[in-house]
């Protein structure tokens, strides 16, 4: 099992929470040949939100639920719910300096948030996926 943290903007989120379903950017055609059904994920709304998390049970379904600029996407994950909480959990003046530290893709980075810049879709080692999800339960 994998562990992923797919990117999305708050527009796409709604459709996402929605419909339980995740569009690929097409510029992530080999990424997304790695995920397998199973695998979780962490929604990261833009900015600095963590939406909810997601189990993926289905994979390359295509066209089932139209997102805007459909032309940029290659296909949908089908998802299920594990937790999404009423807010998102946003990253805060507050808590920043906890979850940034804390979250091994972002370690040791002055400017964390370039990580994130140009992907949608990076893999995150299990104790992230569990500490981002232990920080949206408390924050519940």
């Amino acid at each position: 099992m994998k562990y992923w943290l797919f990117l999305t903007n708050k527009e796409n989120w709604e459709l996402i929470k929605k419909f339980n379903i995740y569009a690929i950017l097409k510029s992530n055609k080999n990424i997304a040949n790695t995920i397998s059904l199973g695998d979780k994920c962490i929604l990261y709304v833009i900015p600095m939100q963590f939406g909810g998390a997601f189990k993926i049970i289905s994979i390359n379904l295509k066209n089932k639920v139209s997102f805007p600029n459909e032309t940029m996407y290659d296909r949908q994950i089908r998802l299920s719910p594990e937790l999404i909480p009423k807010n998102t959990l946003e990253v805060t003046k507050y808590n920043k300096k906890k979850i940034i530290e804390h979250i091994s893709i972002f370690k040791g980075k002055n400017r964390w948030g370039t990580v994130l810049m140009g992907r949608s879709i990076i893999q995150i080692t299990k104790e992230d996926y569990n500490f981002i999800l232990d920080e949206m339960r408390s924050h519940v």
